[in-house]
């Protein structure tokens, strides 16, 4: 397994340590022979002299220690050690152990009857850790096993976590591999295979969701705990579903109940995730409707720009009447997908017929795609009327390929090259990013589908209008600096840092001590952040760093309904605060934006008028939020990109998050809501769904 533990079998290493112990009781030396044979005269000589002459033997066998020739302990061990003898016994198997630990363990069955075992194999288990591990079934119920095998996890983790099913059923065992998973939680979380059937393996890998969840789906498949497999893989789908669905292979598990949960947690998910449908398709082909769900599953990854799942899985629709038509609109969407599509010639050959129209295909895209592969960063720079002249659809179509846009490819065109947009563009050049630009024309499509008209030029026009002046209103409002106090609130799991916030954001930008209401980390803090919100006054940012759903902000890992912060608990704050309009929300966690849209939407219930000044969220509507990869600075690349845009010692304002969009292109999608209006990409299958579908359907009636 790559990057993971291999569970070795017990007799392979016996087999070792036998192969070991025929070593050590091999003698070396000429010299070692005759100390043994004159050894051995001595005491012949000396059998009617025992007091003399086990002290005689007692010196000699220490000074044979001493000069590194261990051998006539062992040798004569059973003759005179556990007989008339034994008084000196302990002292030199102390000494032994002491000084060659290794030879305790492969004679261990010389000791473990005597008196001094425990003292003897103590002592050369904390030298050598490793042998006692291979060794531990003969001592595994001797009481000095427990401290020996944790100070042997402590100093020999990997030979520890190698050999779990030695002793996985050790009560104790579950404190030590909980101390283990803090220190190399892969290790761990990979080596649980060898607890397999044991109580605590489900609760351990929940405490590890938050360490490393990717370890944690993969090692799923191999925990025999169907009731918690199931709320682990809940819980996992809830947190990080993108990530179960790309690292969690249900084919490769022997587990049957964990197989069909799987399948119940993909069918839950497949409207957000369409590919999964492509993916796994033979989970859902004996479903009635399948078709009509794939060729529904098909529009909406050309909707979301995950065309290249399409290409990955085209022999799932290959054989449809629509594959051609499928491969040639994502195509026209992203040209760099040729590359994909070389490797798929027999298929494509399959579709178009002939292998001459497959290569026409082939060719006519790659000049394309030679066109977008340079303009692949265009989101990056800055807007300018020399840049503007040169662009082409092709050249869109690479800056679109690996952006988090979700509006199909010609609408985009449609707005994106219309009078008004190009009209308003040149008008700011030299003052925004093409990244800003593209927010600008996706927040234009969403204005234009809520209000259910077409995207003529007179509409565009309108919702250009309608977007900038909202925009003037609130972008030089201050997030972060000496005027607006802050409430900081964090999930519990370590990465999500308040002393980086604070540091690299808010003090940086002019925030003072004075001004922070509140710094707190996970669930123990939650009434101390409602009451903060409560009490706030005038200009005040609530700021969320963490782990968060569509309806709570997450505290810790906890199962507890206290450990999270829904959206009733933080409008109730809002409301009572009397402070509605003077606060600026800030969500940095996946979902931020369904969070920020499930509270207004309790306000407006409410009877609530009012709205926070500002809401701003790291990820927009059903989306993710990702980790930064400034380390230094924060861990959300929403605050890396409004630091890189803002000058230290002076404030961070709304503009700067909007400014550093092009910094987080790639990976997330923030949004910007003003009142009831939005600035910013809408990931959802919902904002651009009626003209996607639409023009999906129109094209292939046309087809």
């Amino acid at each position: 397994m790559k990057n993971g533990i291999i569970i070795k079998s017990k007799n392979k290493y016996k087999m070792g340590l036998e192969r070991y112990k025929k070593k050590v009781e091999k003698p070396s030396v000429n010299k070692t022979k005759r100390t043994k044979e004159n050894l051995r005269k001595h005491i012949s000589e000396s059998q009617e002299k025992p007091k003399k002459d086990a002290e005689e033997i007692r010196l000699r066998l220490l000074e044979e220690i001493e000069r590194r020739s261990p051998y006539p302990a062992y040798w004569f061990f059973d003759e005179f050690f556990k007989n008339k003898h034994q008084p000196f016994a302990r002292e030199v198997a102390v000494n032994l152990a002491e000084k060659y630990p290794i030879y305790i363990f492969a004679y261990i069955d010389k000791f473990l009857d005597t008196e001094y075992a425990e003292e003897v194999i103590t002592i050369a288990g904390e030298i050598i850790p490793k042998a006692f591990i291979l060794d531990f079934e003969k001592y595994k119920d001797e009481e000095f096993a427990e401290k020996l095998m944790r100070n042997a996890a402590e100093i020999e983790m990997k030979a520890f976590l190698l050999n779990l099913p030695l002793y996985s059923e050790k009560p104790y065992m579950e404190e030590i591999l909980r101390d283990c998973l803090w220190r190399e939680p892969k290790w761990v979380i990979n080596s649980l295979s060898g607890a397999r059937g044991e109580s605590y393996v489900p609760d351990l890998l929940n405490e590890a969701i938050d360490i490393d969840p990717i370890a944690v789906i993969r090692a799923i498949s191999r925990n025999s705990h169907p009731e918690q497999s199931e709320f682990l893989l809940k819980k996992l789908a809830e947190i990080y579903p993108e990530e179960v669905f790309k690292n969690l292979e249900y084919r490769d598990t022997k587990n049957k109940y964990v197989s069909e949960t799987i399948k119940k947690i993909f069918k839950e998910y497949k409207d957000e995730f369409p590919w999964i449908i492509l993916k796994y398709s033979e989970v859902f082909q004996n479903d009635p409707g399948f078709e009509d769900e794939l060729e529904i599953a098909i529009a909406e990854c050309i909707e979301l720009r995950e065309v290249d799942y399409l290409f990955e899985y085209i022999e799932v629709f290959a054989d449809k009447g629509y594959a051609k038509h499928v491969v040639e609109i994502c195509l026209e969407a992203d040209p760099a997908m040729v590359e994909k599509l070389q490797k798929k010639k027999k298929l494509l050959i399959k579709i178009y017929g002939t292998a001459e129209q497959t290569e026409k295909l082939l060719q006519k895209h790659t000049k394309r795609a030679e066109v977008a592969k340079k303009y692949k960063e265009l989101a990056k720079q800055t807007v300018t009327r020399k840049l503007l002249k040169e662009l082409t659809p092709d050249a869109i179509a690479g800056a679109l390929s690996n952006a988090a846009a979700s509006i199909s490819f010609q609408n985009f065109n449609k707005i994106f090259f219309s009078k008004s947009f190009q009209k308003f563009l040149r008008d700011r050049s030299g003052k925004m990013s093409f990244a800003n630009a593209f927010s600008f024309v996706t927040s234009i499509a969403r204005i234009t589908i809520k209000k259910e008209v077409s995207l003529t030029e007179k509409e565009i026009s309108a919702a250009i209008k309608q977007i900038w002046e909202r925009w003037e209103a609130v972008k030089e409002r201050e997030l972060f600096g000496p005027q607006t106090k802050l409430i900081l609130f964090s999930h519990s799991e370590e990465r999500f840092s308040n002393k980086k916030i604070i540091e690299n954001i808010y003090k940086r930008s002019g925030g003072t001590d004075e001004n922070l209401l509140c710094d707190e980390k996970g669930k123990k803090g939650k009434n101390k952040i409602l009451k903060a919100m409560k009490d706030a006054k005038g200009n005040t940012t609530i700021l969320f760093d963490g782990h968060g759903t569509e309806e709570s902000l997450s505290l810790s890992s906890s199962d507890s309904v206290n450990s999270d912060i829904d959206y009733e608990e933080l409008g109730k704050a809002l409301v009572e605060s009397g402070n509605m309009k003077n606060f600026n929300l800030v969500i940095a966690s996946c979902y931020g934006y369904d969070f920020i849209e499930n509270l207004y939407t309790y306000l407006e219930e409410s009877g609530v008028t009012e709205r926070p000044s500002v809401s701003i969220s790291s990820a927009n509507k059903n989306a993710y939020s990702y980790s930064g990869e400034d380390d230094d600075v924060v861990d959300s690349k929403l605050l890396i990109g409004a630091h890189k845009e803002s000058d230290k010692g002076k404030s961070i304002k709304v503009k700067h998050i909007f400014e550093g969009e092009k910094h987080s292109w790639e990976y997330e999608d923030p949004s910007i809501k003003v009142g009831n209006e939005q600035l910013g990409f809408n990931k959802s299958k919902h904002p651009a769904e009626e003209i996607a579908r639409s023009q999906y359907s129109k094209e292939k009636t046309q087809a």
